[in-house]
């Protein structure tokens, strides 16, 4: 329902970078929204749980169906907002 859901311009806060490797960050080489491998040059965002994903599978999960993470489940909002 109603609240269950983040704001784009709090999703868009998170940060972003580019898919270079694996190495630093704890996302693998694959999106676990679209289960589509990373390639080189992609942006990706970066929860506080410091799971990656997609930069548009991710915003388009956080804004639509929920406040979690999709991996770990952590609530995002426990770390933005307060």
């Amino acid at each position: 329902g109603p609240g269950s859901r983040l704001d784009a311009k709090l999703v868009h806060t998170l940060p972003c970078f580019t898919f270079t490797d694996s190495a630093h960050h704890k996302a693998g080489e694959t999106c676990a929204i679209c289960l589509e491998d990373y390639r080189f040059g992609e942006s990706l965002r970066l929860l506080p749980c410091q799971h990656a994903f997609h930069l548009n599978c991710i915003d388009s999960w956080l804004t639509k169906w929920g406040t979690s993470c999709p991996v770990c489940k952590h609530d995002i909002r426990t770390e933005t907002m307060s």
